[in-house]
């Protein structure tokens, strides 16, 4: 695909390692990402800034609020905000929860550069197709 991204994206993560490596494939095609190492920061990140906001990518296990929470809660703020859901093992606990959809995807653990940026080149352009029809 090669395009590079000019879009806003929040990426939550509690395990810093996890976090780097995920920020620094974002950031070698341009994405402007925001970094909040749980919920409840993340939430705080985006209400305290009138920032666009266009992808939230965040893990699903987290202490304190789990990411289907906080997506929920981050559309609150910013309806029909797209997210992927990124997990070593919660495909089926997202399915149960109805949070899989359109604007939802979801990334296994570990995964390549590749896929993240493809996924979430999907996820944006969907968005843009789906603002024009409107």
């Amino acid at each position: 695909t090669g395009r590079r991204g000019t879009e806003t994206l929040l990426l939550v993560e509690d395990d810093p390692a996890v976090r780097r490596t995920t920020l620094r494939m974002l950031d070698a095609v341009g994405y402007f990402v925001r970094v909040a190492k749980d919920g409840p920061s993340a939430l705080e990140l985006v209400a305290d800034r009138g920032e666009p906001l266009d992808l939230v990518i965040t893990d699903v296990v987290m202490p304190g609020m789990d990411g289907g929470t906080l997506v929920e809660q981050l559309r609150k703020m910013r309806p029909g905000l797209r997210a992927i859901f990124v997990s070593g093992y919660a495909h089926d606990a997202l399915r149960e929860r109805n949070l899989l959809s359109d604007s939802v995807s979801f990334l296994s653990k570990p995964f390549a550069s590749s896929e993240l940026l493809e996924r979430v080149r999907e996820l944006l352009d969907q968005a843009v197709t789906s603002s024009e029809v409107s």
